[in-house]
């Protein structure tokens, strides 16, 4: 699945993807007070996990969430596919949004903050994640893909785009 995430003039971006099936689908982000736009975090995150079944793999399904619309391909099709997959996966798809605001939290690490302190404060604040993924999460590299995806975001003109792919193997559940 190919991803573009645009910076809009209000600082803003939007994110547009197009699946496999030839479906393209835009999803207004807003602005917030992290370094990089939430989708980006989510990629970032979901990917090093290998996750098939967060944001983005659930958007490489068809998933369709509130905000979200097609720009291209057959809109009934991606709807009626969009509610038999959201009721499959609900529970995981929180799952991961809890995890990337619960790492968005601890970074970047602060001096003096290890990648284990970071983590030990994750399970902290959210102890529901202890059981989860986040234990395979590698923190160091997770703040150095951070940092970069920051400066890379903090550099891109409004109108812009980053482009990313998303390779991860979806597991049929």
């Amino acid at each position: 699945m190919q991803i573009s995430l645009q910076k809009t003039e209000t600082g803003g971006h939007r994110s547009t993807a197009q699946l496999s099936d030839g479906t393209r689908v835009l999803a207004f982000g807003s602005d917030h007070p992290h370094r990089v736009p939430h989708e980006f975090s989510h990629f970032l995150i979901e990917r090093q996990l290998g996750l098939d079944w967060g944001y983005w793999g659930s958007i490489a399904r068809g998933a369709l969430f509130r905000g979200m619309s097609v720009l291209d391909g057959d809109e009934a099709a991606a709807a009626k596919r969009s509610a038999s997959l959201k009721q499959s996966v609900m529970a995981r798809i929180q799952v991961a949004e809890d995890l990337v605001g619960a790492v968005e939290g601890v970074l970047p690490l602060e001096a003096g903050r290890s990648p284990e302190q970071a983590r030990a404060k994750i399970i902290e604040e959210h102890p529901e994640l202890a059981e989860t993924p986040a234990a395979g999460l590698d923190l160091a590299e997770l703040d150095r893909l951070m940092t970069e995806a920051a400066r890379t975001w903090a550099e891109l003109p409004v109108g812009c785009e980053v482009r990313l792919t998303w390779d991860i193997p979806l597991v049929a559940r």
